[in-house]
């Protein structure tokens, strides 16, 4: 399943994906030296998911 992340969540996430990625900078208002806070006022432009994985029963387990 694939669930956006809160902002408060998505903030530090985004925060290094703009310091280790120089290409995206132009992309965002907030800089790699900013706050937090200035991340989370950019989640709603580039939004963060969490992808989980489903694990398949095992066959012993199926019924």
């Amino acid at each position: 399943s694939v669930t956006e992340l809160p902002a408060q969540q998505a903030a530090p996430i985004l925060k290094q994906y703009l310091s280790q990625v120089p290409t995206v900078r132009s992309y965002f208002d907030a800089t790699p030296d900013s706050p937090l806070e200035a991340f989370e006022r950019e989640a709603p432009r580039h939004p963060v998911f969490q992808i989980t994985t489903m694990e398949k029963p095992s066959r012993r387990n199926a019924v």
